[in-house]
């Protein structure tokens, strides 16, 4: 249920004596979290929305949600950054924009989000597979070679 607390539309839960709150109030895109927990390669689908996309607000409430936006923002921006930093090229990091705007509460289109989630990932894998292969073919061809080649190629050669 904690996931329905989101502040200030929803108050937190007590449960057991502790209070439970979103996620999202802390990071949108837990990376850190992750990391924390011994993540070494993360596909982290980022369904957040900008502080540019969130648009100009006019009304107490829309100031307050624009607020919320620009502060999220910048957490998960640098949540990236600090993520980057720790798994270079092992952050496989995917900016969902099909519904432009969508509110955090906004539940309306959530089959289409996790079908286009899971053909994005579907398709990236696929690519980088072939990437692989590719790589893999090259160093064959050039195995007296094999040590000029970069530490991820010959990563990907032993793998294979």
């Amino acid at each position: 249920m904690a996931s329905t607390a989101i502040q200030p539309y929803f108050a937190p839960w007590n449960y057991r004596g502790r209070v439970y709150a979103d996620g999202g109030l802390i990071s949108n895109l837990p990376l850190l979290a992750a990391l924390e927990r011994g993540a070494t390669e993360i596909y982290a689908l980022d369904v957040t929305v900008g502080a540019s996309e969130a648009g100009l607000e006019q009304d107490l409430l829309g100031i307050l949600r624009q607020e919320v936006f620009l502060v999220l923002d910048q957490m998960r921006k640098q949540e990236l950054r600090q993520a980057r930093a720790r798994l270079g090229n092992r952050l496989h990091h995917f900016h969902y924009t099909r519904f432009p705007g969508l509110m955090p509460f906004d539940f309306s289109h959530t089959r289409a989000m996790i079908a286009d989630g899971e053909r994005m990932l579907s398709d990236y894998l696929s690519q980088r597979d072939r990437d692989q292969n590719r790589i893999r073919k090259w160093l064959k061809r050039r195995r007296p070679n094999v040590r000029s080649a970069t530490p991820r190629s010959r990563e990907i050669l032993r793998q294979g």
